[in-house]
């Protein structure tokens, strides 16, 4: 069931609609977070307006989150592709007598 929330992201208050209230606050943790290291990092960081900073800080998280993906994709190929050889090499041996 969606809901209407209020977050906070950087100084600015939002109203959202979301699904989960605890997972939407994290995000918008997370979100935060990221945020406030783009503006720790550096004394150019002051130049930088709340709206670069915020993209930024969302763009640093996408790509967070495709790398996750693409980690938790390849860790699956490696698994099914192991599955594969026992299944092999059990089809291959099953009835020999030395095994």
């Amino acid at each position: 069931m969606s809901m209407s929330l209020a977050i906070q992201i950087g100084n600015k208050e939002y109203n959202v609609i979301g699904e989960n209230e605890q997972l939407v606050r994290q995000a918008a943790a997370v979100l935060n977070d990221k945020i406030q290291e783009i503006t720790t990092k550096g004394s150019s960081s002051e130049n930088i307006s709340h709206l670069t900073k915020t993209t930024l800080a969302a763009l640093n998280i996408a790509e967070n989150e495709l790398k996750l993906i693409n980690d938790w994709k390849n860790a699956t190929d490696d698994i099914v592709n192991e599955i594969q050889k026992i299944a092999e090499f059990i089809e291959t041996n099953i009835n020999n007598p030395h095994f």
